[in-house]
Order: C-alpha cells, then structure tokens, then sequence
C-alpha cells in the first residue's frame, strides 16, 4: 500500500479540514479515508448495529423510494432513491433512520465534489446547474425543477454461504462512491499506475489487490473518536476530468470465515445527465462556445 495513504477529516459541519490533501490523494490512490464526527455518522451507525431493520422491504416514505432484491443464495440488496428535497414527518422508526443516513453520506459526497470543483477551479454554482444531482443542487432549487434524483443509497448484505465472488471487479458509473466500513472485511482496489486521458485510453493500473477495511482499521488506530468512510472515484468524474482523475476498479472477495454474512452500505452520487466530455466544454456558455 501507497504510503501517501493518510486519513482525511471532517469537522463538525462536515467540512474537510485540508480539502487539498484529500483531492491530491483522491486523484493518486482513486480512493481515500475519511473521519466523520461520531454525532454525524449516528444514523449510520444505527443501521449497521440493526441491519436487518431495513432490508428486504420495497416501499416509498415522504421524500424516499426503495427496491429489494436478492441474487439467489449470494447476496441481497435494498437501493434508496430520493424523490424529493423535502423531509418528511410520521416516520416510522427505520425509515427515518434511512432518510437520516441518506442525507449523511449524500452531504459527504458533495463536500467531495464541492472540493474537487475548487480544486479545478471549477464554477460551483455552474457546475451543480449543468450536472449537480438532488444532493448537489444549486441552493433554492425546487424538486419539480430538478426531477427525480438519480443518486442512490445501496444496503449490501452479502450471505458469504458459496464459493461465487460476492461482487466482481468493476468501477461505480457515477460521480464519487462514499461507503461505511463493512462488517467483515473483503472490499478490495488496485492502485492507478497512470491516469488515462482521451476515449479509447484507459488508466493503468497495479495487479496487485489492495484490502481497504484493513486499511480503513490501521489509519484510524489511536485517533480521537470518528466514524471512517471511504471515498472512491467513480467512471462519470473519470470523464468529466478527462481522464486524470482514474476511477477506483474494485470488487468484493469471497470470504474465508466461515457461518459469518457481510453488510455495507454504499452511496452513489450520480449526475443528473450522463457525463461523456470533461468539463470545460459541459460548462461552456454560448458566448464563450461562439468565440471558438
């Protein structure tokens, strides 16, 4: 493992402390460590002491939507849209605790993106009008403005009862994954070699597997109280950087202890159109588009 791996954190308003550590290590590893308050990451923490709470069921509550499916005896999965930017009341218990989790791993990822943006000196505001999502709209924007949310809030739970890979190698399409740590380690990355640039050049990468909860463990070992998260580079910021930014190829190995099942919960932050160019020519004005 790189030893430029460090862990990045967020202050009580859910801020990076050194946004400019984070993006320079995101760009090189195409994944980092974030440490998130503990009052922050509660909901969080509540589905994951109480997983069972809220798998398996399909449904939709205040500004949410939810699906469940199960992939014969490998694993199952509940996925969480937002439909609405408005919270709603008379929750019951559990979906309110995914309303609450939602909206804290969706702020985490757009202070991800808002720090990218800064550091490519991008225009914010701009940028969340042309591509920003419901978790990275322009502020007053309304629901019917923006449509529904493409974003979404995975719930793995992975029987680890076969021999089958649990989840193959592959890169997230959307902008930035931010994920919890697992409750039994298997998620693993490979380490970009050389970014890629136009289509039809790929990054390059290290064959060699890294384990990341291992990692996650190590870097928050003897700190202050926080709750990691990790931050993977997905196919759609790969484009819109055009190709600087390598997305973060990983997958999920097959456990080898035994009777034990693996729960994670994996946010993806999707723009709301598909992302093919970089962004200078996304965000080009027509006056600016007619000067060229």
């Amino acid at each position: 493992m790189t030893a430029l791996t460090r862990l990045h954190w967020l202050d009580e308003l859910g801020k990076l402390v050194d946004a400019e550590a984070f993006i320079a290590e995101l760009t090189r590893q195409s994944f980092a460590v974030v440490a998130v308050p503990v009052p922050m990451a509660a909901p969080v923490r509540g589905i994951f002491a109480a997983p069972e709470t809220v798998l398996g069921h399909s449904g939709a509550a205040g500004p949410l939507v939810w699906s469940f499916k199960r992939q014969g005896e490998l694993k199952e999965r509940s996925q969480i849209r937002r439909v609405s930017l408005t919270d709603a009341e008379n929750l019951l218990d559990a979906e309110d605790l995914l309303l609450s989790s939602f909206q804290v791993l969706e702020s985490i990822a757009a202070e991800v993106m808002g720090a990218w943006c800064t550091s490519q000196k991008l225009p914010l505001d701009l940028a969340k009008e042309r591509f920003g999502d419901l978790s990275f709209a322009p502020p007053g924007s309304s629901s019917e403005e923006l449509g529904k949310g493409k974003s979404v809030l995975n719930l793995y739970h992975y029987f680890n009862s076969c021999e089958e890979e649990p989840c193959r190698s592959h890169a997230d399409p959307g902008l930035v994954t931010v994920l919890g740590r697992s409750t039994l380690p298997g998620l693993q990355a490979v380490l970009p070699v050389k970014p890629g640039g136009a289509p039809g050049r790929p990054a390059v990468y290290e064959d060699h597997w890294c384990d990341l909860e291992p990692l996650m463990d190590e870097l928050g070992q003897g700190k202050e109280p926080h709750v990691p998260f990790l931050v993977l580079v997905g196919e759609s910021l790969e484009r819109l950087s055009g190709g600087w930014h390598p997305s973060c190829v990983h997958r999920v190995k097959h456990s080898e202890v035994p009777g034990r099942s693996r729960f994670n919960m994996a946010f993806e932050l999707r723009p709301r159109c598909n992302l093919w160019h970089p962004w200078q020519s996304l965000l080009a004005t027509p006056e600016t588009e007619a000067k060229s």
